[in-house]
């Protein structure tokens, strides 16, 4: 069974940015969750106390994090995490949830539609999916792609605007509750590819956002879904 809530205080810190912010929202106190990539790539992200896994364990009442990375996966449960190895496609658990969280997931993804299905049986009836993507339709990432001349993420395997989000999801059994757009993070530090991010990236973008134009301005989208 995922493990109880170590009583954290709920508060949203003011370090972490307005994707997970979103999807913090979401989340109930009596919320069982299922949280998919809770190593968010390296063990030493997901172990920090501003991690999705870490801020979805202060809010809701039980959670268990999946990933399918071993020595990751190792790292959280030597620190008392209840997490496991579980591939998001492939996934089966002897329990239902409340919540299943993906943030930034899908575009990972080898078969979207495998993880949708999964995610759909593993829900409770009135349960809800919530996952973040990047935005297909942001004007932005061409541009890195040619300054930096490397993609934002090498990893990803697909990307999604709000019309195609909503397709994927209706073809496998959600209904979309609401989309909502989020902002680029700040970049850190002094090194070239940061202040390439902040000149051509980060600044034009928010410029964009605040004249309304979130649509091709926001770096993702943030769908929250439940079964048909």
């Amino acid at each position: 069974m995922p493990s109880k809530n170590p009583g954290n205080a709920a508060r949203i810190p003011n370090a972490i940015d307005h994707r997970v912010r979103l999807i913090l929202e979401e989340v109930r106190p009596t919320d069982r969750i299922l949280d998919v990539g809770c190593v968010r790539h390296v063990a030493e992200v997901g172990l920090s106390e501003f991690s999705l896994f870490s801020l979805l364990q202060g809010k809701a009442c039980d959670i268990l994090g999946i990933d399918i990375l071993e020595e990751g996966i190792q790292q959280m449960r030597a620190k008392g995490h209840n997490v496991e190895v579980a591939n998001a496609e492939t996934m089966q658990f002897n329990q239902k949830f409340d919540l299943i969280v993906a943030g930034d997931i899908i575009e990972h993804l080898s078969n979207q539609g495998n993880f949708l299905d999964r995610a759909r049986e593993c829900l409770e009836n009135d349960g809800r999916l919530v996952l973040s993507t990047i935005n297909a339709s942001c004007l932005f990432y061409p541009f890195w792609d040619a300054f930096a001349n490397r993609p934002m993420n090498s990893e990803h395997t697909c990307s999604y605007d709000r019309f195609t989000l909503r397709e994927i999801l209706h073809r496998h059994g959600f209904q979309v509750e609401s989309l909502k757009y989020h902002q680029f993070p700040k970049g850190h530090g002094w090194h070239l590819l940061h202040v390439l991010y902040t000149l051509i990236v980060r600044f034009p973008a928010d410029l964009l956002w605040w004249m309304g134009l979130k649509p091709i301005a926001a770096a993702g989208i943030v769908a929250v879904c439940v079964k048909k």
